[in-house]
């Protein structure tokens, strides 16, 4: 009797019911390891930023004044915008990044006397900045922010400016 070689139907439906769940498991996992190596730009650009302000304010007495948005818009999702390292006030702070960049980044500086709105936790007696990095990472106009304080060396994640914090590290 000759038998032929091969793999039935029932077989092979359960073979591909086992790659479609792991499937399942994967793909949303590899996504958020994808979100958070993007973070990482933020990070490492906000604390160039801390670095460059702190010793600004070190040779002169106080911190660099206000830079506005830069670049004026975050990149798309899939893509990255030039950082506009010619702009003066940005040019005054020595701030480059590496290359094109998907997060736009603003800082806000005030006097003694002063302090931000909306932020607790300033005293003003003292110079004092506010570092931000805005980013849309998957094209849903859900903004994550990361801000950073003078007062303190810690980065928080929030939704968009003034917005909840967040606990994971994306929007």
């Amino acid at each position: 009797m000759n038998r032929r070689a091969g793999f039935t139907l029932i077989e092979l439906m359960i073979v591909v019911a086992i790659v479609g769940i792991l499937a399942m498991i994967a793909v949303p996992a590899f996504r958020g390891y994808v979100m958070r190596a993007r973070m990482t730009e933020g990070y490492t650009m906000l604390g160039e930023i801390r670095e460059r302000e702190e010793a600004y304010r070190g040779e002169f007495g106080q911190y660099c004044g206000n830079l506005a948005w830069n670049p004026t818009t975050y990149a798309p999702p899939s893509g990255f915008l030039a950082f506009d390292t010619a702009e003066p006030s940005w040019a005054q702070l020595g701030v480059v990044p590496d290359g094109p960049v998907r997060f736009q980044y603003n800082v806000a500086v005030g006097v003694p006397g002063t302090t931000p709105s909306g932020i607790s936790g300033f005293t003003g007696d003292d110079y004092w900045f506010v570092i931000q990095g805005q980013v849309d990472l998957d094209g849903d106009g859900t903004t994550a922010v990361l801000e950073g304080y003078s007062p303190a060396h810690n980065l928080y994640l929030s939704r968009g400016i003034g917005g909840p914090l967040l606990a994971q590290g994306w929007e």
